[in-house]
């Protein structure tokens, strides 16, 4: 798991390359301090022989109205999607579908809030 003093500057990154008000607005809204916790895989074994795997994750933000949270993970999905979509509510959450993580924090939050990626600076 990286620092939080680096996942607070990749965050800073992301937010700022949103030039979007009404999006930049939106994700103030779901922004929390990073809070580190553990996600599970769901896939088998990550090794042979190690069953029941979590993964050291740092949780960026949370949107009370779906439930979701969005985790930052270098594990699991980490290394090619390394922002995931989390259920919010489960102490340990699973990692979920690969269908739910992400290249960058900011589509993370475009799937989120069901907003155009354009309004990311995604496209």
């Amino acid at each position: 798991m990286i620092a939080r003093d680096e996942i607070t500057d990749l965050l800073r990154l992301e937010v700022d390359a949103i030039v979007e008000p009404a999006a930049r607005q939106a994700l103030q809204l779901l922004l929390i301090d990073p809070i580190p916790l553990r996600c599970t895989w769901d896939y088998g074994e990550w090794e042979p022989g190690r069953e029941g795997v979590t993964f050291a994750c740092w949780k960026l933000a949370r949107d009370i109205r779906s439930g979701l949270a969005i985790v930052h993970c270098e594990d699991g999905f980490g290394p090619k999607c390394p922002y995931g979509l989390v259920w919010d509510q489960d102490q340990t959450p699973s990692t979920g579908p690969d269908s739910s993580w992400f290249r960058t924090f900011r589509e993370a939050v475009a799937d989120v809030l069901g907003m155009p990626p354009v309004l990311f600076n995604l496209e």
